[in-house]
């Protein structure tokens, strides 16, 4: 995905210029048209994703703090995960996570709106590397994107996930 459409019609990577998103766009319209007076709205540069527990949070706090980098300030806004509203089911603990879920394109761009003229933007979603539909929401609106995976030893990774599930009370058995 990283930088395999260069040279297509989709605009410029980064910025709205290309087609329209993942909430309801019909792909062959350009989201932002300059010559009509409309501004530029920027997305992001490159992408933090990976496996959940694997320092995708201590990443996203480090890059922040870099002068030429400027990281959404919401941390996971999943906006690649759905063409629309999040799920309103799901298990123990979703209900928080639908609530953070940035699906209106609006909104998305809104959280790259504070970046500094000329710093890279990003954002850490873990999820968008396991969903296939994801990366090819990725892929359509910023082709350009630069993808930086985090991946962790699987059982160090279940371990963690596990004792963070089981101190927020979301987790039944009390024994790894």
């Amino acid at each position: 995905m990283t930088g395999g459409a260069r040279g297509s019609n989709l605009g410029t990577p980064g910025t709205s210029q290309g087609w329209a998103g993942p909430d309801g766009g019909t792909g062959g319209e350009p989201a932002v048209t300059p010559a009509r007076g409309r501004s530029v709205v920027a997305l992001p540069d490159f992408l933090v994703i990976g496996a959940p527990k694997a320092g995708t949070t201590a990443l996203h706090v480090a890059l922040a703090g870099h002068p030429e980098l400027f990281m959404s300030p919401i941390k996971e806004p999943k906006f690649f995960l759905t063409d629309g509203p999040p799920p309103s089911g799901g298990g123990p603990g979703d209900a928080a996570t639908y609530r953070e879920h940035v699906w209106r394109r609006p909104d998305y761009e809104a959280l790259f709106a504070g970046a500094p003229p000329g710093a890279l933007r990003g954002e850490s979603t873990p999820f968008y590397l396991h969903d296939r539909l994801a990366h090819r929401r990725i892929h359509t609106l910023i082709p350009g994107a630069r993808l930086i995976v985090i991946l962790r030893d699987p059982v160090e990774r279940a371990h963690s996930n596990w004792a963070h599930l089981r101190s927020a009370g979301l987790e039944p058995i009390g024994d790894f």
